[in-house]
């Protein structure tokens, strides 16, 4: 006669053999365990947005927008493809940057552009060229140790690094400076 308490062992290893059975026919890469992947696992994923952000007035302070945007769940980085970042200062200054790619940091509210990046004054004609820049959205600060390239008119500076502070218009370029001015015909 068959107890209820061995009908549960009978069951019990049946369910256990049945477990082992299946995971000793399931594929197995390299034989060796696989640890925990340290990589970062895509958390959110946008294809052609823009996020806006607003001072304590209500009003657009910086707008950032890209072909996409990734942020990660481990960490808080996201990265951009064809970013494009509008900054505004003030009531009538204003400041755009595109680049081929980008990383922003939510945490200390800074933005890395890389390959063929461009920060222009939306008001006049001064422009910046390198291939990477690091834009503090805090504190309205541009800054690379990379070679740059500064028009302005008829004026063309090179140098290698700059530190920008965009709320005044103001350019330290650190070394290397060559300056090229081209009057008009």
């Amino acid at each position: 006669m068959i107890t209820l308490a061995s009908k549960r062992a009978q069951t019990t290893l049946l369910i256990v053999l049945a477990i082992a059975a299946w995971q000793w026919s399931q594929p197995r890469s390299g034989g060796e365990p696989q640890a925990e992947s340290r990589d970062d696992s895509v958390q959110t994923y946008l294809k052609g947005s823009e996020m806006v952000r607003f001072n304590a007035l209500g009003q657009a302070s910086d707008s950032i927008g890209a072909l996409e945007m990734t942020y990660f769940s481990r960490q808080p980085r996201g990265e951009l493809v064809s970013p494009s970042l509008s900054k505004t200062i003030g009531a009538t200054e204003s400041w755009s940057a595109q680049a081929d790619f980008g990383y922003i940091d939510e945490t200390a509210q800074t933005i890395t552009l890389d390959g063929s990046v461009i920060l222009s004054h939306d008001s006049n004609t001064l422009r910046l060229t390198t291939e990477q820049l690091t834009l503090d959205l805090d504190q309205d600060i541009a800054h690379t140790d990379r070679a740059v390239a500064l028009v302005h008119g008829n004026t063309r500076t090179t140098a290698l690094g700059v530190r920008a502070r965009l709320n005044e218009q103001s350019f330290t370029l650190l070394s290397n400076v060559d300056s090229t001015y081209a009057p008009q015909d």
